[in-house]
């Protein structure tokens, strides 16, 4: 089923302080966690409430709005929803190495076990594994757009893009349109603070806070540099407020510094606004308004005279003033920020931190790994994260360098001085562009959307977060693969990554996150069908299905066909299960546009063996050959082992067993044991029986005139003998054959004078 493109609305998630809602160790081996929930679309400045329709994007694992290429070249596995606005190209390294996707994967486009057209490396001719574990992917599903107004312009790469820039003038920093819900689509009209820098030398540094709540002045200065952001198109004055009593020093922003260095892959020079990340912490936290105290101000009375946010600063947009040329590149960097600002005067929690940049973000070493500078060890090189706080990233690329980086590397400098040495744990989502292929070079594959500048051969970088690709990049556009060489720019760490499961709670959601409306008219579409179970009787089976839909969602399952009465829910749950419930169950999904039938589930109920034909007793003479044989039935796999007189018989673990040239010694009993996953069985004992000699003896004689000669045969039981008769001992004529032991009676003996009697034994 095709369905049509959706037109989805975004608005920021902005978190506050507190909310009445809630909704691998090899080379590059992504692992991400996702339970996927739908949240409401209102464009709400504190809160977002709860619906069907709607999705935190970082709530995916992976979410694409280019093309997504995926072409490990080593195991590579992916858990969460993935989803891509245009087409998905993955390869797996080698049936043996397989891509593995966990979970839902849907495209708008196609899904291809293929290289991207414009990929040169091998295309054509890579046909790696890829496994879709969750069952079939769906592709030509809906797009899930981040609208700027009804025209199709809107949807373009550039307008995406522009979310991140400073906002047009209709919509300017500082203005009360700014505030209105298409001004709150630009990431720098929902931050706490801005930071920014003189266009004409880019040293003179500015921060200022925002509050939409302190009209009129929605822009205060903090800092004591230019008095304007000088931005083209801008009115000059922006800044309504001077707080002249925190002039005295330039502590007040010592957290923000200018740095020049070097980035092979752009082979630019990156002149950037860097934040010290420990520095913001500690400013943040400082009571004392006479000595650069500002959260205590914001907490309280607010130093403009307004009303306070309700809650600490957790988000900045940096802009770099410094223009783009064909070798500098503008930036922000991210330092010291192992721990992010947790000091909140004791009034509020700390709620993480968002920062922003329409500009190529580079972050040097660990970050975001302890909320108390202590518990790095039960953080660094862990995908499950217990002391961190929620983090997002939003720019044009994110690079990664280790904590031994030195910004006195030039151009010259080979990559072997450029080393690691440190495994980094980076805890982060990361929202931004990515540079596709081009047909000339490989580079817009998932596994190196963070990029890296530095030899981390033999280091583990370790990342727990979201990916989410929205345009391609416009600042740092080089691709990956420069020239049919990578080594001169980095070598690759061990990746191990894990998708941040606390982004699947609303208020552990990172600030800023953008959400996705769904404003579709289309029926249900399942996501994640019913999975298929075995389960043993008495226990509980458990069927869940996950579906992507507007509007209210109605479910019925069934069993065999018919349905079951109050099986109405997203999963069915059996407590008690006996086997007349094993069988073929389904749900059908409904909402006011239409119905969907999700995929069979089959429910097995093992129960253990039973014995349907038991073993016979044996009879067979010394150097023969005994069989016992054993028919079992119920749940597969059945194992099976054979005792002799009360010892297991090795290598006897078949439903036949034989014993070839027997002897006396293995006269006895034989049974068998039966076993399978859910318990075992054991059968009768079968006797056998060992004769040294098929010979038969003949007693019991007696003779009438009216019975004639009888006499009984005793041979081997269950032997046939045959009788045989003759008058001169020469001539020898048979008269019966019959299974000892057996009496045979002559009628015609007294018709001769004399008899001569004998027994043969016949195989």
């Amino acid at each position: 089923m095709r369905f049509r493109s959706a037109v989805l609305g975004l608005v920021f998630l902005q978190r506050c302080g507190w909310f009445p809602f809630f909704f691998h160790k090899s080379k590059r081996v992504p692992a991400f966690y996702l339970v996927a929930g739908l949240l409401l679309a209102l464009l709400i400045p504190t809160a977002v409430a709860q619906s069907s329709t709607n999705f935190p994007i970082f709530q995916f694992a992976i979410f694409y709005n280019p093309d997504l290429e995926i072409n490990p070249n080593t195991n590579f596995t992916i858990s969460g929803r993935v989803h891509c606005n245009t087409n998905i190209y993955c390869t797996g390294y080698s049936p043996s190495q397989p891509l593995t996707f966990l979970s839902s994967v849907d495209a708008a486009g196609t899904i291809t076990n293929k290289p991207s057209p414009l990929d040169p490396q091998n295309y054509g001719m890579r046909f790696g594994n890829v496994v879709f574990s969750a069952g079939s992917p769906i592709a030509h599903y809906d797009t899930l757009n981040l609208p700027l107004g009804t025209s199709a312009t809107n949807y373009t790469y550039a307008a995406i893009e522009s979310l991140l820039k400073l906002p047009p003038a209709n919509y300017a920093l500082g203005t009360a349109a700014a505030y209105t819900a298409n001004g709150q689509r630009y990431f720098a009209n929902r931050v706490d603070l801005i930071i920014t820098n003189d266009v004409a030398t880019g040293t003179n540094i500015t921060v200022l806070y925002q509050n939409q709540y302190n009209s009129p002045n929605y822009l205060t200065k903090v800092s004591p540099d230019a008095a304007n952001i000088f931005v083209t198109g801008y009115t000059t004055n922006l800044i309504t407020h001077v707080l002249t009593t925190l002039y005295a020093t330039n502590r007040f922003y010592s957290y923000v510094t200018n740095v020049t260095f070097y980035d092979y892959r752009e082979s630019n020079t990156v002149r950037a606004l860097q934040i010290d990340v420990a520095k913001l912490g500690a400013w943040l936290g400082n009571t004392n308004p006479s000595n650069g105290g500002w959260q205590y101000e914001l907490m309280n009375t607010d130093p403009a005279g307004g009303t306070s946010k309700g809650r600490v600063i957790n988000s900045i947009y940096v802009y770099n003033n410094i223009t783009r040329t064909a070798s500098v590149l503008p930036a922000v960097r991210l330092v010291n920020g192992a721990q992010l600002p947790t000091n909140t005067c004791g009034f509020y929690p700390a709620s993480g931190l968002g920062i922003a940049t329409v500009q190529p973000i580079y972050v040097m070493g660990n970050y975001n790994v302890t909320t108390d500078g202590v518990h790095y060890a039960y953080t660094l090189g862990s995908t499950t994260n217990g002391n961190t706080l929620p983090a997002a990233i939003y720019a044009d690329a994110i690079t990664i360098l280790s904590s031994n980086w030195s910004d006195g590397y030039n151009a010259s400098t080979n990559l072997s001085a450029r080393s690691a040495i440190y495994d980094t744990t980076i805890n982060v989502a990361c929202y931004g562009g990515i540079v596709p292929s081009n047909g000339k070079n490989y580079s817009g594959g998932l596994e190196n959307f963070l990029r890296l500048l530095q030899d981390w051969g033999g280091y583990t970088l370790t990342y727990n977060g979201s990916i989410v690709v929205m345009f391609p990049s416009i600042y740092a556009t080089n691709c990956w693969k420069v020239a049919g060489n990578v080594n001169n720019l980095y070598y690759m760490p061990t990746r191990k990554w894990g998708f941040d499961t606390t982004f699947t709670q609303l208020d552990k959601l990172p600030p800023l996150t953008p959400v996705v409306v769904d404003n579709t008219t289309n029926p249900p579409a399942i996501i994640a069908q019913p999975q298929s179970q075995t389960v043993a009787s008495g226990n509980a089976a458990i069927f869940t299905v996950t579906v992507f839909g507007p509007g209210s969602l109605a479910y019925q399952w069934s069993f065999k066909g018919t349905n079951i009465a109050g099986a109405t829910n997203a999963s069915l749950t059996l407590a008690n299960v006996q086997t007349n419930q094993a069988g073929a169950y389904r749900v059908q999904v409904t909402n006011a546009f239409g119905s969907t039938l999700s995929s069979n589930a089959v429910l097995t109920v093992p129960i253990p063996p039973s014995i349907q034909v038991q073993p016979s007793n044996q009879i067979v003479l010394v150097n023969g050959t005994a069989t016992f044989n054993v028919i079992a039935a119920d749940s597969l796999p059945l194992h099976y082992q054979w005792n002799f007189n009360g010892f297991d018989l090795d290598g006897a673990t078949n439903a036949s067993f034989t014993l070839a040239n027997v002897n006396t010694n293995n006269a006895g009993g034989y049974l068998v044991v039966i076993t399978n996953l859910y318990g075992s069985v054991t059968s009768s004992n079968a006797v056998l029986l060992v004769y040294a000699s098929a010979a038969a003896t003949l007693g019991g004689y007696s003779f009438s005139g009216v019975n004639g000669f009888q006499f009984q045969v005793a041979g081997v039981p269950g032997f046939n003998y045959a009788v045989q008769e003759s008058t001169n001992l020469i001539d020898w004529v048979s008269l019966i054959t019959n299974t000892s032991p057996f009496i045979f009676v002559d009628a015609n003996a007294t018709n001769f004078p004399q008899q001569f009697y004998r027994t043969l034994y016949v195989p």
